[in-house]
């Protein structure tokens, strides 16, 4: 077992005790767990090399994708919140925990759940959110208790994610990659096998939220993610998108889908193979 860490993967010894790193950042194998962190790190590349039998991370301009990216028939790339979940993880988990007390956000998550696709409004409650972790724990923040919840609620979904499930049991890839907290992204992915790459919202040597995050947001930074897969080693490529920042997954694929979309958005696109509504 091993969890994820600011300098990279480390093996899990936690037995009798409760893993500081949180259950959802901890991976079987160790080359799964490498692969998000090569995803959101964009001048890391792994290399196993052996030294005083611990695996070092070191730097170089390029990444190494090979175990990223293999010769295969069909990848599916994916943005999640809006596109696979109604509304936002980070948001929803946000406006939960205002709810259930361990944070106070005023007034804000009734303003974007009144206007779910609001960008105004989206930024300011996750900016909140960030801001009111700060200080709090992984086991603070009740991921698996609030994760739970959101999957015994099928009307949460757009059919888009059954699609992408259909894609998987077929045995294709399917990254996501989104700006909600990669402890809420990447519980959400393990549980129908994806592959996930989320913010990271670091923490302090104590494992306490310190208020830093490099974050997944924008087009900029899917691009980056979108470099590194090598996307030229599969045959077809299907990507799903709500909003413009999704662009660079939605301009590199053979078909593309665009969730639901405000008109707006829908108008920015030259060219959308398919829209869905559900």
């Amino acid at each position: 077992m091993y969890h994820l860490t600011e300098n990279g993967p480390k093996r899990c010894r936690a037995t009798q005790r409760e893993c500081p790193y949180g259950a959802f950042e901890h991976y079987e194998e160790l080359a799964d767990a490498s692969k998000v962190y090569e995803l959101q790190h964009v001048d890391v590349a792994y290399k196993p090399a052996k030294r005083s039998g611990i695996r070092k991370y070191l730097r170089h301009t390029t990444l190494d994708v090979t175990r990223v990216a293999q010769v295969k028939s069909k990848i599916v790339l994916s943005d999640v919140d809006g596109t696979l979940v109604r509304g936002s993880l980070a948001n929803d988990h946000a406006a939960w925990l205002h709810e259930k007390g361990v944070i106070d956000l005023g007034d804000l998550p009734a303003r974007w759940q009144a206007d779910p696709k609001n960008e105004e409004r989206l930024t300011a409650l996750a900016v909140a959110y960030s801001k009111a972790i700060s200080g709090k724990n992984l086991k603070e923040l009740r991921v698996r208790e609030f994760m739970d919840e959101i999957m015994s609620d099928e009307t949460k979904f757009y059919s888009s994610l059954a699609q992408l499930k259909e894609a998987r049991a077929a045995g294709h890839d399917v990254i996501l990659i989104s700006g909600s907290p990669q402890y809420l992204v990447g519980d959400f992915a393990k549980r129908f096998g994806f592959t996930a790459v989320g913010s990271n919202y670091h923490q302090d040597r104590h494992h306490r939220f310190n208020g830093r995050i490099t974050g997944m947001f924008g087009a900029k930074s899917k691009q980056s993610v979108i470099e590194k897969l090598e996307l030229e080693r599969y045959e077809t490529v299907v990507a799903y998108g709500d909003t413009e920042s999704d662009r660079p997954l939605l301009e590199v694929a053979h078909h593309s889908v665009l969730i639901d979309p405000t008109p707006e958005t829908l108008s920015r696109y030259d060219h959308i193979d398919e829209v869905l509504r559900l």
